[in-house]
């Protein structure tokens, strides 16, 4: 079977940060634990930019912060946008598409409605946190 190919988008990253048992910390860990985790340029610049708001120095220190950005782009797998179209309501999540599109990813996980709305693209599937480990129930190692 072929690894598959994701994409987590910001709401996913931030959540699964901030709450060590959530949904979206469990969807993380099984996408870096069994699959090829997608990232562009743009998506990790906007990973960085969110991570780093105030509202969340409370609940994250600067180390984890660093570590969190470090572990995401040594782990993942960086893809050269070459598409531009825009489809999303709102353009700032036309990104995630163009990385889905160029990625030839499987899955692309995320928390935003918009998104969730245009399942399938192409042929991504466009699944909530909770969903994608329920389909992953069904992969075979």
């Amino acid at each position: 079977m072929r690894i598959k190919r994701v994409v987590l988008d910001t709401n996913v990253l931030i959540s699964a940060h901030l709450l060590e048992n959530s949904v979206s910390k469990k969807a993380l860990d099984l996408a870096f634990r069994n699959c090829s985790v997608l990232y562009s340029e743009e998506t990790i610049k906007e990973f960085e930019f969110v991570i780093q708001r105030s509202k969340f120095d409370r609940y994250l220190t600067k180390e984890i912060r660093v570590e969190a950005l470090s572990l995401f782009s040594k782990l993942g797998i960086s893809i050269q946008i070459q598409s531009s179209f825009e489809v999303c309501r709102d353009p700032k999540d036309d990104k995630f598409l163009q990385l889905i599109f160029d990625g030839r990813a499987d899955y692309l996980i995320t928390g935003d409605l918009d998104l969730l709305k245009l399942n399938p693209f192409q042929d991504t599937q466009i699944l909530s946190p909770s969903d994608f480990l329920k389909q992953s129930e069904k992969w075979i190692f």
